[in-house]
């Protein structure tokens, strides 16, 4: 019977296990179609936080290694936690504290998934089905009369249908050169497919994320000592790019864009957002440093409004937060940038930080870390854990190893014949 060590490895392959772990994620997706299955899906999603918690106690309980070099990691997920908790105690504007569960729910399954050793096995599988499903998308498509705007298979919105098949582009680009040629070319396949079908369906968001992963995978190629910079430019852009659309949306040259976008897209440019971003700023400067409190959405300070959240990552955990919140979070997402950083050598990690770039870029338009789209944060958590863990089990505080197991004996022995020595 195969066992879980406190490393976050198995006694023997769990590639199986693995796979159906990455397969109750992605059917945790049809939690947004509206077919019946979607309430099985929804179901699913608390099933999905419910196994990674046992995981997470399991590792605890077998004394799970935390590493010096993710200290940053560590302590804003921390910060960010504790301020969510105190937050909720001195103004629950959510009253049955639903959203705090769901950021504390969140938070675990990105330790867990950063803290469980996955190997090249259960990546390539991973590749295999994300492919696998990206050619069912496909030939929906096709089936669909390939419609060059606003495609959406299964999914209910085309702008989900578009993250969705962000996602299912990672594993392939990330085990491409890592396989053998025919899976190769099945793998190519489904990556040409998943570009493709992201551009049909006039998903703006998920484009903006893709683009952004592949320019920092061309400077990661071409000027690599300024890919660390790209965090603060990345962050940098984010801010400006909430101020000046969220302050200045009435000006000519908005009227412009606006208008370029519905003849590209059939869409306007920001689809209403920089209505709520101008309104919602405001909201939030009455309470600049702790915020409003857990909850808040459009409706607290538009009439009338359709909308059920900020549709910016930032400025919803302002308006909830305050300055200080954001602040925490903006450190936990720092931190695993430092993170990443440091194994750049290895490709998923290489992918992870491209991709964790788009990810940032996508949160200033999109909410889906925390809220909104549950079932597409996890997979986004997901893949982020994933580079995390290629980080941990190669760090050199394993000694270098790539066998956490090898590594620790290593260590211990290391340890022993230390003390050998001091006694002599």
């Amino acid at each position: 019977m195969q066992r879980w060590n406190a490393n976050g490895t198995a006694s023997g392959s769990y590639a199986g296990r693995a796979s159906l772990f990455f397969l109750l994620l992605l059917f945790n997706a049809f939690m947004l179609t509206k077919l019946p299955i979607r309430d099985v899906a929804i179901v699913t999603v608390s099933l999905t936080h419910f196994l990674m918690l046992f995981i997470l106690g399991y590792l605890f309980a077998r004394k799970m290694v935390f590493l010096r070099s993710f200290k940053l990691f560590y302590l804003g997920m921390l910060l960010f936690t504790v301020f969510n908790a105190l937050l909720f105690i001195s103004n629950p504007i959510d009253q049955d504290g639903t959203m705090l569960i769901h950021i504390l729910l969140v938070l675990s399954f990105a330790l867990g998934a950063a803290h469980i050793a996955w190997n090249d096995a259960q990546l390539n599988r991973f590749a295999c089905i994300s492919a696998g499903l990206t050619l069912i998308f496909l030939i929906h498509w096709l089936f669909a009369g390939t419609p060059l705007t606003g495609f959406q298979g299964l999914i209910r919105n085309p702008n989900i249908t578009g993250v969705l098949l962000s996602i299912l582009l990672f594993f392939p680009l990330v085990r491409f050169n890592r396989v053998r040629p025919a899976w190769r070319i099945f793998l190519g396949i489904s990556i040409a497919s998943a570009l493709i079908l992201i551009y049909v369906s006039s998903a703006r968001a998920a484009m903006l994320l893709i683009l952004v992963m592949l320019a920092a995978r061309i400077v990661l190629s071409l000027f690599k000592p300024l890919f660390s910079k790209l965090f603060y430019a990345v962050m940098g852009f984010n801010a400006i790019f909430l101020l000046v659309f969220g302050m200045t949306s009435h000006v000519s040259l908005f009227e412009k864009l606006n208008a370029w976008s519905i003849d590209a897209f059939g869409k306007r440019l920001l689809s209403g957002r920089q209505d709520i971003w101008e309104q919602g700023i405001q909201y939030g400067l009455e309470k600049p440093f702790f915020g409003h409190g857990l909850g808040i959405d459009p409706n607290d300070f538009m009439d009338g409004t359709q909308y059920v959240h900020a549709h910016n990552q930032y400025l919803q955990i302002f308006l909830e937060n305050g300055l200080v919140g954001l602040a925490f979070f903006i450190l936990l997402l720092f931190g695993i940038w430092k993170v990443l950083l440091k194994r750049l050598n290895l490709t998923v990690v290489r992918w992870t930080a491209c991709f964790f770039l788009g990810l940032l870029v996508y949160q200033s338009v999109e909410i889906s870390f925390f809220s909104n789209m549950p079932s597409i944060g996890l997979l986004q958590w997901f893949i982020i854990g994933v580079g995390l863990s290629a980080v941990l089990y190669h760090s050199p505080e394993w000694g270098q190893s790539a066998n956490p197991d090898e590594a620790n004996q290593n260590n211990t022995q290391t340890r022993t014949r230390s003390r050998q020595h001091r006694s002599r």
